[in-house]
C-alpha cells in the first residue's frame, strides 16, 4: 500500500511539474504576443502622430519651416527615432507620402541625385548635431549606398562628386524627395540593425 501511495505521489508530482511548465510556456507565449501587438500598435500610433504633426522633434520646428531637401533628409531620421524595431513597409511609404505633402517636395518634382546631395551640403549646418553624432560612418573604400553618400554630404569636408562615383549612381539618375527620403529611411534602418543600434 505504501509503495502504491509513493508511486502515485511521484506521478502526481511529475504531472504537476509538467502542468506548471506547460502553463508557464503558454503564459510566456501569450505575453510575447501581447507585447508584439502593443509594439505594432505603438509603431502605428507614433508614425501617424508624427506624420500629422509635420513637426521635427530633433530640429524643434515644423518641416514646412525649413528647406525641403533638409526636411526630407531629417524626416527619415526623425521617423526612425519614433520607431524602435524593424518596421513594416507601410511605415516607409507613410514617410514618402508625408514628404510629398511639403511644399516643393512632391513626387512630381524630380532632380538629379547629385543636385540633392549639393542641396543637403548647403543645409548641413542646420542639421541636428545629436543626429549627426549617432550616424555610423560609411566605409572608407568600396561601393557606397545612397545613405552613405548622404552621410558623407553631411560631413565636415564633403566631396559630392567622389561620393557619387562610389555609389555607382549615374549623373542623369533623377528621383523625387519622397522616393529619396524613403530609400534613406530603409537604408539607415538597415545600418542601425546591422550595427546593433535598433
Amino acid at each position: 500500500m505504501v509503495e502504491i501511495q509513493n508511486k502515485l505521489g511521484e506521478e502526481m508530482e511529475t504531472f504537476l511539474a509538467d502542468l506548471t511548465n506547460a502553463i508557464k510556456n503558454k503564459l510566456a507565449s501569450q505575453v510575447q504576443t501581447v507585447q508584439e501587438t502593443l509594439w505594432a500598435e505603438q509603431t502605428r500610433l507614433n508614425s501617424l502622430w508624427w506624420s500629422e504633426a509635420l513637426y521635427s522633434p530633433s530640429l524643434r520646428c515644423g518641416y514646412r519651416e525649413i528647406p525641403p531637401e533638409l526636411a526630407a533628409t531629417i524626416m527619415a531620421f526623425d521617423l526612425l527615432a519614433e520607431v524602435s524595431k524593424p518596421t513594416p513597409a507601410s511605415v516607409a511609404h507613410l514617410l514618402a507620402e508625408t514628404v510629398n505633402r511639403l511644399p516643393g517636395a512632391g513626387f512630381d518634382r524630380k532632380q538629379g541625385f547629385r543636385d540633392w546631395l549639393l542641396e543637403i551640403c548647403k543645409t548641413r549646418d542646420q542639421f541636428p548635431q545629436a543626429v549627426l553624432k549617432d550616424l555610423i560612418p560609411p566605409p572608407d573604400e568600396g561601393r557606397l549606398s545612397l545613405r552613405d553618400a548622404v552621410v558623407l554630404a553631411l560631413g565636415k569636408n564633403p566631396d559630392v562628386d567622389a561620393a557619387l562615383r562610389r555609389t555607382g549612381i549615374s549623373d542623369d539618375a533623377e528621383l523625387s524627395l519622397p522616393v529619396f527620403s524613403r530609400a534613406l529611411f530603409r537604408q539607415e534602418q538597415a545600418v542601425r540593425l546591422a550595427g546593433g543600434r535598433a
